[in-house]
C-alpha cells in the first residue's frame, strides 16, 4: 500500500483477481469432486458455504480476493459515496471499537420491539447459532440494521477523523 498509485492499483488488482480465480478453481474442483448428499443445496451455495470459523483457506480467498481487487479499481474513485468510505477509512479501528458494541445494541432492540423480550442469553457467547428457524431475521431486517449502524457510526467517525488530523498523536495512529 506504500507504492507509487499506479503501481499499487496494478498489484492489487492482479492479487485479488488471482486469489478470486483460485478460489473459483479450488472450490470448484472441491464441491464437483465431493458428493452431493440427498437433498444438498446447489452446486451455487455449497461452494458458497465455507468454514469461517476456524478460517479456511478458500474461505480467506473467497472473501480476501475480491476485497484487494475492489480496492485496486476503487483507487481512483471520487464523488461522495467515496469521500464517506475515505472517513470511515481513515479511522478503521475506532469504526471496528464502536461497531461491535452498537450492533449488539442495536440487535437487543430490535428484539424487544419484535417480540417484547431481549432473548439475552442468545447473546451470552458470539456466534450463537441455536437461534430458532422461527425466530431469524428476515435479510431485509439485516440490511436494516446494517444500514442503521453504519449511518449512526459515520457522524463519529467523520468527528473523530477531524479530531486525529488537528492533533496527531502517535497513539491516535493505532485508533
Amino acid at each position: 500500500m506504500i507504492r507509487e498509485p499506479a503501481e499499487r492499483r496494478r498489484l492489487c488488482v492482479r492479487i485479488g483477481a488471482a486469489a478470486t480465480l483460485l478460489f473459483l478453481v479450488g472450490g470448484g474442483l472441491a464441491v464437483m469432486m465431493a458428493p452431493a448428499p440427498p437433498n444438498a443445496p446447489p452446486a451455487l451455495f455449497r461452494l458458497l458455504n465455507q468454514s469461517k470459523y476456524p478460517a479456511s483457506q478458500l474461505f480467506l480467498l473467497m472473501t480476501l480476493g475480491p476485497t484487494i481487487l475492489a480496492l485496486g479499481l476503487a483507487d481512483r474513485a471520487r464523488g461522495r459515496f467515496a469521500g464517506w468510505l475515505t472517513t470511515v477509512g481513515r479511522v478503521p479501528m475506532f469504526y471496528y471499537l464502536l461497531h461491535i458494541p452498537l450492533i449488539h445494541g442495536t440487535a437487543l432492540l430490535v428484539w424487544y420491539l419484535r417480540d417484547g423480550s431481549t432473548h439475552a442469553d442468545w447473546f451470552a457467547t458470539a456466534p450463537y447459532v441455536s437461534v430458532p428457524p422461527d425466530q431469524r431475521w428476515s435479510l431485509s431486517l439485516l440490511y436494516v440494521v446494517f444500514v442503521v449502524v453504519v449511518a449512526a457510526l459515520y457522524p463519529l467517525c467523520r468527528w473523530y477523523a477531524t479530531v486525529k488530523a488537528a492533533r496527531p498523536q502517535p497513539w491516535m495512529r493505532y485508533l
